[in-house]
């Protein structure tokens, strides 16, 4: 056997190999058919396909009527910490909170300190109401200064 003969030889054999595998792949997929196209029509139906043996097992997803009654009545109950329409911080943070930012963006954008013209207490005591406002003014200068203050530094920075 000549030297020459032996790359044509090695790529015959790869060939053929690469044949045979191709064949055995289209075989094998022949042998299982189509899949999810017949479950499409039928969506609430489960897929169920026969073995050898016969009907392969479908769980029994039912549920009790006890059982079904309870989760449905939790279900349906909403955690008052899950209400979006109401603020759920306490009086002093919500406070502190609100006014610190406020006089943030009034101090660094160079506005007159204000720190009356936000105040709308969003709760229903009196004592809330009178907490939130103290720390809303507390908040409202500390925020101011500094926003006064990062303003200045920008400034000198030349930004």
């Amino acid at each position: 056997m000549s030297r020459k003969n032996v790359p044509s030889t090695h790529t015959l054999i790869y060939l053929a190999l690469l044949l045979v595998a191709c064949g055995v792949l289209f075989l094998l997929k022949g042998l299982t058919g189509p899949t999810g196209q017949l479950e499409a029509a039928n969506g609430t139906q489960p897929a169920v396909k026969a073995d050898a043996k016969g009907q392969m097992a479908v769980p029994d997803t039912s549920v009790a009527a006890d059982v079904d009654a309870s989760v449905r009545d939790t279900l349906h109950q909403t955690a008052p910490s899950l209400t979006p329409d109401r603020d759920q911080r306490t009086a002093e943070e919500a406070g502190a909170e609100d006014g610190y930012w406020d006089g943030y963006y009034d101090g660094s954008q160079g506005r007159e300190q204000n720190a009356e013209s936000q105040l709308a207490p969003p709760y229903t005591t009196a004592v809330a109401r009178d907490t939130y406002v103290t720390n809303y003014r507390e908040g409202y200068r500390r925020g101011y200064d500094e926003g006064c203050h990062s303003r200045k530094t920008l400034a000198a920075d030349g930004r």
